[in-house]
């Protein structure tokens, strides 16, 4: 995969396009991923740059192996060690916890440490900037950097390549592709999904394999319509659905990375909503009365 990676990073061509840019503000902290790894990918299309790239590892397999979590780098046992820091990653694998300690501000994404909490862990004396911002389409850039214990080594990043990424059960849009090389020549890419409100990492790639990772959906309010005996139907479905109620609300859709795709009112009686612009796949519906009470559910939208 170091070859696969590093001669696409070296080799290719861009045209200047601002689109999607990355940006400080868009990284946001409260969200909860599962990660993948993915078996048997299709590397000729993985290693693909460019612009409106299409991405597909929905023949894949995978495997769960770990969670993570987008905290506030004062919330972990190591908050008073990196007293700037404000932005962390807890990693949940079995019984262990670890955790990726950052600073981000309006010019870059810090790496301070990582690791912490496993026998593994790296400490950064000199920080690695993940990312610089604002970033766009083509753009290069290159840190100094350096482990506890060892020389000064270089990171040199780029920002090669958007477009989709399609896996089993959804398609996702404004992918953005950041290949890294660092100092002991190791290649290394992440994919970010961006919106106009926030970027969260999506899939990332080094020589130890390729790791998705799927956002977790919160309904925030706890589903407690005893009394509303709501209906969904049909589901599966290819179009429209009908929503039954005998309470009036709010129903609110969202995709499978978290992100609400639609929202209707919803009166006492049937409610046709209207699904034909969404893509296939896997969706989760939040239906929420006048009085924030709320029921959830998944719907299967079929080709």
């Amino acid at each position: 995969m170091k070859i696969l990676f590093t001669s696409i990073l070296i080799g290719l061509l861009f045209t200047l396009h601002a689109q999607p840019q990355l940006q400080s503000s868009l990284l946001q902290t409260g969200k909860t991923f599962e990660l993948y790894m993915i078996s048997n990918p299709n590397m000729s299309n993985i290693i693909l740059g460019g612009a409106n790239v299409s991405w597909d590892i929905s023949t894949s397999s995978n495997t769960k192996i770990a969670e993570v979590s987008i905290v506030n780098a004062s919330a972990t046992p190591h908050a008073s060690t990196y007293p700037d820091a404000n932005f962390a990653l807890q990693f949940t694998i079995g019984s262990e916890v670890s955790y990726n300690i950052f600073k981000i501000s309006s010019s870059a994404f810090e790496e301070l440490a990582s690791s912490l909490g496993r026998s593994s862990a790296t400490v950064y004396t000199l920080s690695r900037n993940a990312l610089e911002f604002p970033l766009d389409y083509g753009n290069t850039f290159s840190d100094d950097y350096q482990k506890q214990g060892q020389v000064v080594k270089t990171l040199n990043s780029k920002y090669d390549a958007y477009g989709t990424l399609q896996t089993a059960d959804s398609l996702y849009n404004n992918i953005v592709r950041v290949m890294q090389v660092n100092g002991d020549g190791d290649t290394s890419a992440i994919w970010w999904q961006v919106t106009a409100t926030e970027m969260n990492p999506i899939m990332q790639a080094d020589d130890d394999g390729i790791i998705f990772w799927k956002r977790k959906v919160t309904t925030g309010t706890q589903e407690v319509l005893l009394n509303n005996n709501l209906t969904v139907f049909p589901n599966p479905t290819s179009g429209n659905i009908q929503i039954g109620t005998n309470q009036s609300g709010t129903v609110t859709l969202f995709g499978i990375n978290g992100q609400m795709v639609l929202q209707a009112n919803c009166s006492i009686g049937e409610n046709n909503l209207v699904l034909d612009k969404l893509n296939a796949g896997i969706y989760y519906y939040k239906f929420q009365n006048l009085s924030g009470e709320s029921k959830t559910g998944k719907i299967v939208i079929n080709q």
